[in-house]
């Protein structure tokens, strides 16, 4: 099971034995999306309904296939390690929770079920590294439906323990803060699956046209035009992701008007600076706006020459569309520019721009 947060794992849950003796519902929503978490003493069963923001088939592979269950299957700071998974009726999944510390706790999942995309059923189990059944703490039977519905899915889990004595122990260990914080990172790395799925299918153009002097761009974002516009024109957005890690982006001062300046530095990790100016020579809300950027000294000097940036920005079916040209004024600097790793680090400096954006659009 999604190791409970047991007593001797850290400080005792306090809130949860007043969730059984009351059989009380607890029901939330998470980024409007439900939570529900229902504790049934009369049917010795834990009932959760959770929504998802993904589709059906990758909320499926994330409870069916080893190498995703392990990226959430646990409350942080534990991890999860499947040694072996067998998903099929009569196979088995098992598997370590281990801490920071190094300390391990082994479990068994037997599948007794299995209609794929709609359900399948396990029983769960504590065990030794041999897989021996650890009698000290009782064993349960999950059953887990998988519907969706407007590109939401839902996942129902009933919990079924043999004893309420058994259900209690579970309960008290810290099962439903355990089970809540694990079904949160899995919330969060679905978001980042859809992303990469995404970014499959999303253009990303980058061609360097020697004759004109000019690289062009063109890159496709999951997100709103004004959230694109902001994230590119708003100094607390660019230091997020304007920089190629390990560099750092700071930026000294902005004035996002036309006449206006950008004067920032990328700051290696061991502190050195460069610095670069922006200046705005025109800007169109939200459409374009065009800069010229060069390379500078702490003191504001700029390195000439320098380049020309325009970029624009367009909206189709909640796609955004930024295209960017960058003229040089010489042949020589862009020939610089892209022997110093220019198209790689702007790669990955959008992709930055990419998870930024997805959280942004989460929290909005």
């Amino acid at each position: 099971m999604a190791e409970p947060i047991q007593k001797d794992l850290g400080n005792p849950v306090q809130s949860t034995r007043q969730s059984i003796i009351n059989n009380e519902k607890t029901k939330e929503m998470t980024n409007n999306l439900l939570f529900d978490f229902t504790v049934d003493k009369a049917a010795k069963t834990v009932y959760i309904n959770r929504e998802f923001d993904a589709a059906l088939s990758l909320v499926w592979d994330a409870f069916t296939k080893k190498e995703i269950l392990d990226q959430w299957w646990a409350p942080k700071p534990w991890t999860s390690k499947t040694k072996f998974m067998d998903f099929k009726v009569g196979g088995r999944r098992f598997y370590v929770m281990v801490s920071p510390e190094g300390q391990e706790h082994w479990s068994i999942q037997d599948y007794t079920s299995i209609s794929p995309t709609t359900n399948f059923k396990f029983i769960d189990a504590f065990a030794d590294k041999d897989q021996v059944i650890n009698t000290e703490f009782p064993s349960a039977e999950w059953d887990l439906n998988f519907s969706d519905q407007t590109d939401a899915t839902t996942v129902k889990i009933a919990i079924r323990h043999e004893t309420l004595a058994g259900l209690e122990q579970i309960i008290q260990m810290g099962f439903k803060e355990g089970f809540t914080m694990t079904l949160n990172e899995l919330g969060i790395l679905l978001q980042n699956l859809k992303i990469k799925k995404m970014n499959n299918n999303l253009l990303f153009d980058f061609t360097v046209d020697k004759p004109a002097k000019t690289i062009y761009i063109s890159r496709e974002f999951d997100a709103e035009l004004s959230l694109v516009w902001d994230a590119f024109t708003k100094a607390e957005l660019l230091d997020q992701w304007i920089a190629p890690k390990p560099m750092t982006s700071k930026t000294k001062y902005q004035d996002f008007k036309v006449g206006g300046k950008r004067f920032y530095a990328m700051i290696s990790p061991d502190g050195q600076e460069r610095w670069g100016i922006q200046e705005y020579t025109s800007i169109t809300p939200k459409t374009n706006f065009k800069m010229y950027n060069a390379f500078a000294d702490k003191d504001e000097n700029p390195e000439l020459p320098g380049s020309e940036w325009d970029h624009t920005f367009s909206e189709q079916n909640g796609i955004t569309t930024v295209s960017i040209t960058i003229y040089n004024e010489s042949l020589a600097r862009l020939e610089k520019m892209v022997d110093f790793g220019f198209k790689e680090g702007l790669t990955a400096t959008l992709n930055y721009l990419e998870d930024l954006l997805t959280t942004l659009s989460q929290k909005k």
